[in-house]
């Protein structure tokens, strides 16, 4: 595919690092500046889910679960870009007595893995460690 490729104009370039400063644009900008970056998603309230900029908000007690969590003298397992989680479930499930923290920057596998935790904890199948509730389901013994 042919493309003409040309430089950003002196205004162009000043629009681009403003919209960044302002926390705008496709692949980036600030995060801290985008509006509500301190707080959690309504989805995410009251559910095994943080993320870094909203540590301190007050509306949910995962923040401070996972804090608390941290400092446990248990092994932990890192699972970074989770997707479906099926691993992640299935680690969990094998060893109860880790911690299992899960890294996925895309919004919606997030999203969907949070609402197939809930259901596996609400089946027969699986159930959820009430001391930690940042250790996924596991199964019932």
């Amino acid at each position: 595919m042919d493309f003409t490729w040309e430089a950003l104009t002196t205004e162009e370039r000043q629009q681009a690092y403003a919209d960044w400063e302002a926390g705008r644009g496709l692949i980036g900008g600030d995060p801290r500046r985008r509006p509500g970056s301190d707080q959690l998603p309504i989805w995410g309230l009251n559910r095994p889910f943080f993320r870094v900029l909203a540590m301190d908000d007050t509306r949910s007690n995962a923040p401070a679960q996972l804090l608390g969590a941290l400092e446990s003298p248990r092994a932990m397992e890192v699972e970074i870009s989770f997707r479906r989680g099926d691993f992640l479930l299935d680690r969990s499930v094998r060893h109860p007595e880790r911690l299992f923290l899960g890294y996925e920057v895309k919004t919606k596998a997030v999203r969907l893995f949070l609402e197939r935790m809930a259901r596996l904890e609400t089946s027969n199948l699986w159930v959820s460690d009430d001391d930690v509730r940042f250790n996924l389901p596991r199964a019932a013994g």
